[in-house]
């Protein structure tokens, strides 16, 4: 019987793309090449919808390419969505011809984690929580202790680790040790951390909308641990330590741990219904 074969390539801001489609009598064979930097973390070869404020795609897009023109000619065969990752990022495409992909460059770490959400949390102070830490704490109370005028305020405690916050007296960040190194970190160059009060950090923090500007202008982007904005914030603008009353607090991110995260709950939900 007959055979076609059609070769085609597009490129896009990540990658170089050749599309190979082979129809036979009984069936057809389609691959994509894929040559660029990155991982490909996801691949949707005949998904997509017409673009429409109710339809979208399940895949989360940062970038896709598709072969034809949109019928309303506002975008070339390439283009990205409004913000990275946005969630039903519209396609305009029928079904066989859209090629999605999405580079995956491993964890933004939570600072970089929270200044991709700068859309949706600029504007107001916002409330950081850890997703692996179950505690008793008192949100209103944290809310309570916020400073209008600082970065921040974090929830710390005087709990035994080896790695520690370091406060002045008025409880305002001035630095960071790990005491099995004898590690010590800060702007400060004179800090003494004998003279410091010493707390270790909950994971769990109410930011001012400040810190977006704060981060760009100390050359913080994309991926960084937290921690290290706080350190390099903290010599011009306060953060300040915030210790809780009677805080109760379990680490769920460890299997020897889920035993005691299970009997936390257990008593927490005894204390609600009595």
């Amino acid at each position: 019987g007959d055979e076609a074969h059609f070769v085609w390539q597009g490129e896009s801001a990540l990658w170089k793309k050749t599309y190979r489609l082979e129809c036979f009598e009984d069936r057809f064979e389609y691959t994509v090449a894929v040559h660029g930097t990155g991982a490909v973390d996801s691949v949707n070869y005949f998904g997509g919808d017409y673009a429409a404020p109710d339809r979208g795609s399940e895949y989360d897009f940062a970038d896709f390419y598709y072969p034809i023109i949109p019928l309303d000619g506002t975008a070339g065969y390439h283009f990205k969505p409004v913000f990275e990752h946005r969630p039903f990022s519209w396609l305009s495409v029928p079904p066989m011809f859209v090629y999605a992909f999405r580079a995956w460059n491993g964890p933004l770490e939570t600072g970089g984690g929270i200044l991709r959400a700068r859309p949706f949390l600029d504007g107001e102070p916002f409330l950081v929580h850890n997703v692996d830490i179950l505690s008793n704490l008192d949100l209103a109370a944290l809310r309570a202790a916020y400073r209008p005028e600082s970065l921040g305020t974090l929830v710390v405690s005087d709990r035994k680790t080896q790695r520690y916050f370091l406060f002045n007296g008025q409880m305002r960040l001035v630095g960071w040790t790990n005491l099995a190194t004898g590690e010590v970190r800060s702007p400060f160059a004179d800090i003494d951390p004998a003279a410091c009060r010493k707390y270790a950090f909950a994971g769990i923090y109410q930011l001012s909308p400040k810190v977006f500007p704060a981060m760009e202008g100390l050359g913080f982007s994309k991926r960084f641990p937290v921690v290290d904005f706080f350190l390099a914030a903290c010599k011009e603008q306060a953060i300040y330590g915030y210790v809780p009353d009677g805080l109760e607090m379990v680490d769920v991110g460890k299997l020897d741990t889920l035993t005691l995260a299970e009997d936390f709950v257990q008593r927490a939900n005894t204390r609600l219904t009595k």
